[in-house]
């Protein structure tokens, strides 16, 4: 027997469209909090009549706001939104990208978000998908540790504030690179325990720091503090970084830069760099989460999407099972692409 939706896309196939279509409208409107008639219709490729057409149904029904300056969301959008996105997912067949995508990597669980042509606002539906899976996954969390980078700068700027205190603790899984300050670890955690109403713990060093200077920093009470809370993280959360590219904001040298890619390294994660088969070809040196620590953790969660990241990602899922991805339709479709060739 045909489940509704099935039913529905033989007989009144004109019923889903419109609904998309509607879906398309708001959360375009969600992701960019203020816009313009004739902005969305540029954005989402329709026409302004069908745009003012839409914008008239949806004031008409309390889903938006218009002001002189452009249309929000209302709260009542808002949360029309959230209900709806399961059902849009099922339609559009992301449930089964999942499913197929789980199999194909071996892994534990994998969320798939809509990929949008326009980058920071697919970096922001990313960052929504995995916030809200995040924050599911505090009821078998003590210690929540996150790493930096714009992809989870992105997850925490997505965070919905809690509406009671998280007694979750929130720490940094790695010190910070010398690059912009929004995206460094010590910033993400502070944003998303903020969001959380949480404490948290700030490893307040860089991440390439060197070896003896490191071993001389470990001394500190304070520090030796910090990194068994570290050792302690019950949650990981991270970013999947490309090879190559974490090698140049790292600012390793043209030598290191050229064994990587005789070694064929193509993904990067907790100062280690992974060939294809998750194995590791180069360690730099670096404080926090240890390699050991992350292998034998059952409740991770790695955010990565784009064409850059698609061989970093399979690197990765290969080396521990027990890892949720998230990532967006675009990429997980390039990732089982790969796997036909």
């Amino acid at each position: 027997m045909k489940d509704f939706f099935q039913i529905q896309k033989i007989l009144v196939p004109e019923i889903l469209q419109e609904m998309e279509l509607r879906y398309d409208i708001l959360k375009e409107i969600e992701l960019c909090e203020v816009i313009g008639r004739r902005s969305l219709a540029q954005k989402l490729d329709l026409s302004e009549r069908v745009v003012r057409a839409e914008v008239d149904f949806l004031k008409e029904a309390k889903l938006i706001e218009v002001f002189s300056h452009g249309m929000s969301l209302s709260s009542t959008g808002e949360e029309l939104l959230e209900a709806t996105e399961p059902y849009i997912s099922k339609i559009r067949g992301l449930h089964h990208l999942e499913k197929k995508l789980q199999a194909y990597l071996g892994i534990k669980k994998v969320l798939i978000s809509l990929t949008f042509p326009d980058e920071n606002l697919n970096l922001t539906e990313l960052g929504r998908t995995a916030a809200r899976h995040i924050v599911q996954s505090l009821k078998q969390c003590r210690i929540l540790g996150i790493t930096g980078g714009s992809t989870m700068y992105h997850v925490a700027q997505a965070m919905k504030v809690q509406s009671r205190p998280s007694e979750v603790m929130v720490v940094s899984a790695r010190g910070s690179l010398r690059s912009n300050y929004e995206t460094q670890a010590s910033n993400v955690v502070a944003i998303v325990a903020e969001k959380l109403k949480s404490n948290y713990e700030l490893l307040q060093l860089p991440d390439n720091i060197d070896r003896e200077i490191a071993d001389e920093l470990l001394k500190e009470t304070s520090l030796e503090k910090t990194l068994q809370v570290i050792d302690n993280i019950d949650c990981l959360v991270f970013g999947i970084g490309n090879a190559d590219d974490m090698a140049k904001r790292r600012n390793l040298s043209q030598e290191q830069c050229d064994l990587l890619g005789e070694r064929k390294a193509v993904a990067e994660s907790f100062g280690f760099y992974f060939n294809l088969s998750g194995e590791i070809v180069y360690e730099s040196s670096t404080l926090g989460i240890k390699l050991s620590k992350y292998k034998q953790m059952s409740n991770i969660i790695g955010v990565a999407a784009g064409e850059r990241k698609v061989e970093a990602i399979r690197a990765i899922s290969g080396i521990n099972p027990s890892l949720t991805l998230v990532t967006d339709s675009d990429t997980a479709n390039r990732i089982l692409e790969t796997g036909k060739k």
